[in-house]
């Protein structure tokens, strides 16, 4: 094709016709002016689709992690429903040693904690992907945005708070109790029994305890489930559409 053009381009200078010249340069110009264009838009649509597919595969291991994220959330919140009430029988100040022995999570109500961790494999790479106005102002997209930078923030205060005050009662009786040894391998003394049903100090923790997880850590969990249900539908119906 370039030495047809040279050949044109050869005769018309030979033929001494400038004129004609002129205009089939121009003509020429105008050619590869188009030819670039086109390449450039069809490497822009190339890319386009790319972004495209590589945005649904994003969104798919955020459909995954949610996935993940609402049987972790489905299990601790139960944990904690199932053990609401050994927190209110353990505060109460009436509460016997025969009514502490029937309740089975009584005594280990501050040995430990039941963590959640948001997954954050497809947030990581949300976050990476090469955003425009467009992608920034997408529904879904603000969702995502706003469900990640408020609910990990919050989710990450409510389990440190929560373990210091469990990591504090537990270096406490740790130091100051003999029967801490059995307590610790699920062995309850009577000493421990008369510790855990008339010690003022005790059942201040036991609330404290319970306002952190009740009140906060457990409605931030719930807030958090309801909102990743809402996403995922959002996301399904997303891909649904794309297919």
């Amino acid at each position: 094709m370039i030495k047809f053009f040279r050949k044109i381009r050869q005769h018309l200078l030979a033929e001494n016709k400038f004129s004609k010249y002129l205009i089939y340069a121009i003509g020429e110009i105008v050619l590869v002016v188009i030819g670039i264009l086109i390449a450039l838009q069809i490497n822009n649509k190339n890319e386009a689709r790319k972004q495209s597919e590589n945005y649904m595969n994003i969104l798919r291991t955020i459909q995954n992690d949610m996935k993940v994220d609402t049987v972790a959330l489905n299990y601790v919140i139960k944990f904690y429903e199932d053990r609401e009430y050994a927190y209110h029988l353990s505060m109460e100040d009436t509460i016997t040693k025969e009514e502490y022995l029937k309740c089975k999570y009584c005594p280990p109500v501050l040995s430990g904690f039941q963590s959640f961790s948001i997954q954050k494999r497809g947030y990581n790479q949300f976050q990476s992907h090469n955003s425009n106005e467009e992608f920034e102002a997408d529904s879904l997209n603000l969702k995502l945005s706003v469900f990640y930078l408020s609910k990990i923030e919050d989710i990450e205060l409510g389990v440190t708070i929560n373990m210091e005050v469990i990591l504090d009662h537990l270096k406490d009786i740790r130091d100051s109790k003999i029967w801490f040894k059995d307590w610790y391998e699920n062995k309850y003394t009577d000493d421990f029994y008369n510790y855990a049903t008339t010690n003022p100090y005790y059942k201040n923790r036991v609330s404290q305890s319970y306002a952190l997880i009740y009140k906060y850590y457990l409605s931030i969990l719930r807030d958090a489930k309801l909102k990743e249900e809402e996403i995922l539908s959002l996301i399904e119906k997303r891909l649904e559409d794309t297919n």
